[in-house]
């Protein structure tokens, strides 16, 4: 949900604010693409007794990466 938010809501917020296609989308990707990989390190660092801790951030990373991958395909499929 959090990727899909941020996807949907980088766009829908950028197109409300008057930005070109190509500009809504490039905001939607950054805004859907969080860091995982700083969450995995704050987990790691801020609970060193619980190993599953950076689980939660390593499956953010596969979300957000196969999120953004299937948007990018869906946004180029309609520009033809």
């Amino acid at each position: 949900m959090l990727h899909g938010g941020g996807f949907f809501i980088g766009y829908t917020i950028a197109k409300l604010l008057g930005f070109r296609t190509q500009s809504a989308r490039t905001i939607s990707v950054e805004v859907g693409m969080q860091n995982p990989g700083l969450s995995i390190v704050l987990a790691k660092q801020a609970f060193p007794m619980l190993p599953l801790a950076p689980v939660a951030g390593a499956v953010s990373a596969v979300m957000h990466s196969l999120i953004g991958s299937l948007l990018a395909v869906l946004w180029r499929m309609r520009e033809k």
